[in-house]
């Protein structure tokens, strides 16, 4: 039961949920997911940290979502995988009136416009299929209107800090020290990361050498916060677009002299 209940959670409080229903890859960004039953292996293996669900029995899914069916609820229980029903008389009317209780908690199916209707309904959560010609980021979009009408606030946690190279100490030794203090993997790109992306990173720079440091603050939507900080009095300088990344330093540093930017990722 308690397997059930917090894969429950983590279901419900995900928000929106990738639909993958031909297998072929999960959107950056999804965390929880309901893909075909064939899918569900070399998904998982590719995606170890996804929750994965699937509509019929289970296999070797850790949850199921779909029409109620009595067969599929007792092997959900018998298995303790979490189920979370829908039926589909109730798919059709939920975006104008409230579905009829069920034993279980309900998620409705729509598209990134409906979101706020299903969730106005009572929904705890929105599957979300992707619209046909949608943009690469639609699924970030989506999740972010989920998460803004849920209350998150606009600017998330600091995304990583960037730390500088020092006179006679380089790049490669200030990633090394937090590699073997704190079993940090390090990643080499246009610069060197140790940490893990989903707790947060810290940056290591060549140059300038001696730059006190910088911080990147994560923000859900790259657009509105640049509208924010000017509204802020904050001046930027020309936003960056990178191929999985929007960034904007602020033309004022902190108080400390340290450089501060915002940083979108999907």
């Amino acid at each position: 039961m308690t397997h059930r209940i917090e894969a429950l959670h983590r279901i419900v409080t995900a928000g929106a949920i990738a639909v993958d229903r031909a297998g072929t890859g999960l959107p950056s960004g999804a965390t929880v997911a309901v893909v075909p039953p064939h899918a569900v292996a070399p998904t998982r293996a590719q995606h170890p940290d996804v929750l994965l669900g699937v509509e019929g029995p289970p296999g070797d899914a850790d949850f199921v979502v779909g029409p109620f069916d009595a067969n599929i609820a007792r092997e959900c229980d018998d298995r303790r995988i979490a189920y979370v029903p829908y039926d589909d008389a109730d798919a059709d009317l939920v975006l104008l009136t409230v579905p009829r209780p069920t034993r279980s908690r309900f998620i409705g199916l729509g598209t990134p416009d409906e979101i706020g209707d299903w969730l106005a309904a009572g929904a705890d959560g929105v599957a979300v299929a992707a619209p046909a010609g949608a943009a690469d980021t639609w699924f970030t979009d989506a999740l972010w209107q989920v998460r803004r009408i849920n209350g998150w606030p606009l600017y998330g946690a600091v995304e990583h800090v960037g730390l500088y190279a020092r006179p006679g100490v380089s790049d490669a030794e200030i990633a090394q020290w937090y590699a073997d203090t704190f079993d940090y993997p390090v990643t080499v790109g246009r610069t060197l990361y140790a940490g893990r992306d989903v707790f947060g990173r810290i940056e290591v720079l060549k140059a300038p050498v001696g730059e006190p440091c910088h911080v990147g603050v994560r923000v859900w939507d790259f657009d509105a916060a640049v509208a924010d900080l000017g509204e802020r009095g904050r001046e930027l300088q020309e936003p960056v677009t990178f191929p999985a990344s929007r960034l904007a330093y602020l033309k004022d540093r902190d108080p400390a002299g340290n450089l501060v930017h915002i940083i979108w990722r999907p």
